[in-house]
């Protein structure tokens, strides 16, 4: 929620299973949570 004009509106668009352990920080500023992402490289090489 935007304090100063009392509006509320999205921060982050994503699938809702793809977030996980959100939580305050310790000063209850922030919100924190894991947003685990699968990805890999593939390298390939040529024994000679």
């Amino acid at each position: 929620m935007d304090v100063a004009s009392k509006r509320l509106g999205e921060v982050l668009s994503a699938p809702s299973n793809n977030i996980q352990g959100p939580a305050l920080s310790r000063d209850n500023r922030l919100i924190v949570f894991l947003m685990p992402v699968t990805e890999a490289d593939v390298w390939l090489a040529t024994l000679q």
